[in-house]
């Protein structure tokens, strides 16, 4: 099956959505929760474009989002780790 331009666009347009939901990160909640509420975001709106596209909810396509999900995570959390320590060296060297 070729992708159509509606798979197209609502694929875009979902991950704009998935972005939008990054801004949960901006909150006060605790960085699990947001992390929590982000996932169930994205799963929900990951769902919708499959439904939309009739592409079909299988076990493995779940899977494959919650290991897309711990992936990004994880590079995400070291990149922000490795930032920190450049700060923080950056930061000690004026003292």
């Amino acid at each position: 099956m070729l992708p159509t331009a509606f798979n197209t666009i609502s694929v875009m347009v979902i991950s704009g959505l998935i972005g939008v939901a990054t801004f949960i990160f901006q909150t006060d909640l605790n960085y699990f929760v947001a992390l929590i509420v982000h996932f169930i975001i994205t799963v929900l709106l990951v769902a919708v474009m499959i439904v939309v596209n009739h592409w079909g909810i299988t076990l493995q396509s779940l899977w494959l989002i919650v290991i897309a999900h711990v992936v990004i995570w994880i590079v995400l959390r070291l990149q922000q780790e490795r930032d920190v320590r450049e700060i923080n060296a950056k930061l000690n060297k004026r003292k």
